[in-house]
């Protein structure tokens, strides 16, 4: 039985939820199916992600959304079920049949106070590396196969016209299993958490805002830890350049980062109308976090900046920065984390579109032998719509990441224990299809 109080407080915010919800009178609900679906073909060079015995195998993928929704003046409420499957000529395990699970559900008590609760969860979806997501691009590391959901809850409260609250609690799993791809078989770190959030907004301007966010987190792994003989049966399991946690690279002291951890974080943002045509966003974060075996705590803050600009009708850009510095208790180093990213957007016509974006990110480790990771990425994408019915889109991915180790020639921490020397490029070309209200005629009926 969980006795976290965490857990107890979700469980009792979905009751307020529901009671809040069930409290309200009955209301014309309007019901219908959506639908989407999309599939692509395309080449990568290097489907492992690998350092030394680079694959390149043709593949194809097919993704859809099933829903059903209801509306009603005060709340709204979705399911939505996401399966894809992925394909590639190279076999070896590599073929992936995923299912995802979604449902959101929000509701408007007053005019001070919304409700609302979600739910996700996913079973075997493939793991991609993102280069549109520039905070993803620190480390290119191998597939893994995972299930994981998680839910939250969580209230708004509008104090004044100025100034807004927001309370959330939230639990989720994660479980990899073992990783299959290229031959190798790689046990990973299964891991559940549970947070807790208070935030507020404040109207500072008509067109500047201020958020301030606390979060309190818990996580545990399993297995808690690893053993120094488990560590060397994972280094090198490949045989093929991609490691898993090396004995020789992560001292033994390294260990107890697997055990429960508790961190206490505050993030500060304020975001603001530059211009008729520009919009700016600054921010920072302070984050601390103790293992319950051990005393100490390892620190982390970081900054960011990005601004958007709409430079002519049909061109707009955005442009953005950060830097983070951690400190790790026990192992006597730092490490210093930097991302420069920019995207540019060319709207071709009133159907077409082409996004073009680049980011590099750099992860340096101090004190301990200086290691150093670093990505540089581009993508580009054109995207032609056809009617109402969907389209087709061509992307285009590179990315290059290098390991620098240090004096010892070997990288301590667990942050960079994964990294390699690895170049991949990924052509696509893939038609998509969106339609609402198809599969079953829009419905209006008495909801509660």
């Amino acid at each position: 039985m969980c006795r976290s109080p965490l857990v107890r407080g979700l469980g009792a915010a979905v009751l307020m939820a529901a009671v809040a919800g069930a409290g309200s009178p009955a209301r014309a609900a309007d019901t219908e199916f959506h639908w989407s679906a999309d599939t692509s073909a395309g080449y990568s060079g290097n489907v492992f992600y690998s350092e030394g015995n680079k694959v390149g195998s043709w593949g194809g993928a097919v993704r859809a959304n099933l829903g059903w929704s209801a509306k009603t003046r005060r709340s709204e409420f979705d399911v939505t079920y996401s399966p894809d499957y992925y394909w590639y000529d190279t076999g070896e395990g590599t073929n992936n049949l995923g299912h995802a699970l979604s449902s959101s559900w929000k509701l408007k008590q007053s005019e001070r106070i919304d409700w609302r609760a979600g739910v996700r969860g996913n079973l075997s979806e493939e793991q991609q590396y993102d280069v549109e997501n520039a905070a993803q691009g620190i480390t290119v590391t191998e597939r893994s196969r995972r299930t994981n959901w998680d839910a939250d809850v969580g209230t708004a409260i509008r104090a004044t016209d100025r100034l807004t609250f927001d309370v959330g609690l939230g639990y989720g799993q994660m479980n990899h299993g073992h990783t299959s791809f290229g031959g190798a078989t790689q046990q990973l770190v299964d891991g559940d958490h549970q947070r807790a959030s208070l935030g507020l907004a404040y109207r500072v301007t008509p067109t500047g805002h201020l958020n301030a966010t606390y979060t309190y987190t818990e996580q545990g792994f399993s297995p808690s830890r690893f053993t120094e003989n488990e560590l060397q049966l994972q280094e090198d399991v490949n045989g093929d350049g991609t490691i898993g946690l090396d004995a020789n690279g992560i001292l033994p002291e390294a260990t107890f980062l697997l055990d429960e951890t508790r961190t206490h974080g505050l993030n500060l943002g304020y975001g603001w109308q530059i211009s008729e045509k520009s919009f700016g966003q600054v921010g920072g974060g302070l984050f601390r976090t103790q293992f319950r075996s051990r005393s100490g705590a390892d620190t982390n803050w970081g900054i960011n900046a990005s601004a958007t600009h709409q430079l002519t009708a049909r061109l707009s850009t955005q442009v953005g920065a950060s830097r983070d510095v951690s400190s790790f208790w026990g192992l006597g180093g730092s490490a210093v984390g930097e991302i420069v990213w920019a995207t540019f957007t060319i709207q071709a016509g009133r159907d077409a579109s082409l996004v073009a974006g680049a980011n590099w990110t750099r992860r340096k480790e101090f004190e301990n032998n200086g290691s150093s990771v670093e990505t540089a990425a581009v993508r580009a994408t054109w995207t032609q719509r056809i009617g109402r019915w969907g389209g087709y889109s061509i992307s285009y991915d590179l990315a290059d990441q290098t390991l620098s180790e240090g004096d010892q020639g070997r990288v301590r921490t667990a942050e960079l224990s994964n990294a390699q020397n690895v170049r991949f490029d990924v052509v696509r070309m893939g038609l998509f299809f969106k339609r609402a209200g198809q599969g079953a005629a829009k419905t209006t009926r008495k909801a509660g």
